[in-house]
């Protein structure tokens, strides 16, 4: 990641279709993303119109409307500087803006958000363009990318079990927020979340590295060389970078053999 880099900040909870993920359509997966972006575009020009300068919003707005080939007005209504400051800030260029069907999508997320996971997410604004627009992602690769990133969080490396990637991608804080929604009969199986994190993490979205036969630790931050030396470090680290460098080679091998 580097710091020109545009991203779409959502609460997981964004993800939730209450349904089996491999059964998400390509359409389907479409309309989602559509109004993930929507809830995007209204986040964050909300988030300038309160709290940047009157004349840094008019700005950036005016950029925003020029970009879908819109001409701003002279006095803009609170609304179209929200709505042209957040196309702005991520890069969007939309055919028509209309700020009844953003609001519809803001509000749809939000109370998910307050049902089922107001966790945060990041994914760049390019992995979510291509999944809409191109055939190189399906609902479950995405989502679970989307569950490991959101899991991780702020921090450079996170312990996440399989369980709880299930959980999230399928757009719940955690198991628990899952279980109150008796949601657990749509989640991957464990075998079928370790399968489709090794296939995100060959692709190099992120990194792993288990200590321990028990606990791994996920990061989109670090190299892999980077969290094993982050690991072994650690005060209650019971191995060296050797000895987990040489614990994920055999890892490697084992579910080569098994695939």
């Amino acid at each position: 990641m580097t710091a020109t880099d545009k991203f779409f900040q959502f609460p997981i909870a964004a993800l939730h279709l209450g349904k089996e993920i491999d059964t998400v359509e390509r359409e389907e997966m479409e309309t989602r993303l559509s109004t993930i972006i929507d809830f995007c575009i209204i986040e964050i020009g909300t988030g300038i119109y309160k709290n940047k300068p009157e004349e840094t919003t008019l700005a950036m707005a005016q950029r925003g409307a020029e970009s879908c080939d819109i001409e701003l007005p002279d006095e803009p209504t609170r609304n179209q500087l929200i709505m042209f400051s957040g196309v702005a800030q991520l890069g969007i260029k939309c055919g028509s803006p209309n700020w009844s069907a953003f609001k519809k999508s803001h509000s749809l997320i939000a109370n998910k958000a307050a049902r089922h996971g107001s966790q945060q997410c990041r994914l760049k604004t390019t992995f979510v363009w291509e999944a809409k627009d191109t055939g190189n992602w399906n609902w479950r690769d995405l989502t679970t990318l989307a569950a490991v990133y959101s899991g991780v969080g702020a921090y450079q490396r996170q312990k996440l079990t399989y369980d709880r990637i299930g959980a999230m991608a399928l757009g719940f804080n955690g198991q628990r927020e899952r279980d109150a929604a008796d949601a657990k009969q749509y989640q991957l199986t464990d075998k079928q979340t370790l399968r489709t994190v090794n296939n995100l993490r060959n692709r190099n979205f992120f990194v792993s590295a288990s200590p321990n036969k028990r606990h791994v630790f996920y990061s989109h931050r670090l190299s892999l060389d980077q969290l094993i030396d982050n690991l072994a470090s650690k005060p209650e680290a019971k191995l060296t970078a050797a000895s987990i460098t040489e614990r994920i080679r055999q890892r490697q091998i084992e579910l080569a053999v098994k695939t």
